[in-house]
């Protein structure tokens, strides 16, 4: 009996360290992981309390993407997600960076006339369900530039105001060309990187014109506006809000005039998006 007890004890002592081996085993992979995630999207933290918070915050999400695409595999989710530069941040950190202000989605909706400054209002009579497409996309006409990234500059409205006037550029004239999102941030008196309204963009290029993403870069902070007349590429005379508010009716503008900059009640969601 006691030559049993101590085989037992000696089987129990060796799976607790099996388990102990394999849980170093695991945390030696993952903080090797975290390092070249570090180094892919050059990330660097000073202290060593400062990594190791980071660090956490990375294993969570890290955790957190791998069970949502377990969910999509398995068709529960429709989505997949990616580790990207935010793998690392806590969603309340990445609001305070960017000026994140949160809009109440029912308030939105019942604001019938949330841009205040339209000269005019879309509605669109002359198309019908059954005249849409069942599948419509602008990149497939190459109307729409590539996907860019604000960084830590919240200016989100810039990059939807350009990027709705580059369509409009592109089926009058046949010419793709990236505007800058960055004159709209250096130059509309903010002085700060914080999310604007979208007429704020639209009023600007109707008064100065935009130039191009190759004159004037971004580069993610604000800086002195540097505006040059003689390099504006487009001005809008007029912009337009769609009524009502409903996916029908943006649905038919989108197809019937082109690219449309909206704004999105944005949730922790979007951060690993892929």
């Amino acid at each position: 009996m006691v030559t049993n007890h101590i085989i037992i004890s000696i089987i129990f002592i060796t799976f607790i360290l099996s388990i102990h081996c394999q849980l170093n085993n695991n945390n030696t992979i993952q903080y090797d992981l975290w390092i070249k995630w570090k180094l892919k999207y050059k990330q660097n933290y000073n202290e060593n309390i400062d990594d190791l918070i980071q660090f956490n915050y990375w294993q969570l999400n890290v955790q957190q993407i791998l069970l949502h695409n377990l969910q999509y595999d398995l068709g529960i989710k429709t989505y997949r997600k990616s580790i990207n530069q935010y793998t690392a941040i806590n969603w309340n950190e990445y609001k305070k960076r960017l000026h994140h202000q949160t809009i109440q989605l029912n308030s939105l909706i019942q604001n019938k006339n949330v841009v205040k400054t339209a000269d005019d209002v879309i509605r669109i009579t002359n198309v019908i369900d059954e005249e849409l497409p069942l599948h419509f996309d602008w990149r497939d006409n190459d109307t729409v530039t590539t996907v860019k990234t604000q960084d830590n500059c919240g200016s989100s409205w810039a990059f939807a105001a350009v990027e709705a006037l580059e369509g409009q550029l592109k089926l009058k004239t046949n010419k793709l060309i990236p505007l800058s999102a960055q004159q709209l941030i250096d130059c509309t008196g903010d002085h700060e990187c914080v999310e604007n309204p979208l007429p704020v963009g639209f009023d600007y290029i109707k008064h100065n014109g935009v130039e191009s993403e190759d004159d004037y870069k971004f580069v993610g902070n604000v800086e002195n506006c540097t505006y040059n007349a003689s390099k504006v590429v487009i001005t809008a005379s007029s912009y337009s809000q769609v009524l009502p508010i409903s996916e029908d009716e943006l649905q038919k503008a989108l197809y019937t005039y082109g690219p449309i900059a909206v704004t999105i009640a944005m949730t922790q969601e979007f951060l690993d998006y892929e």
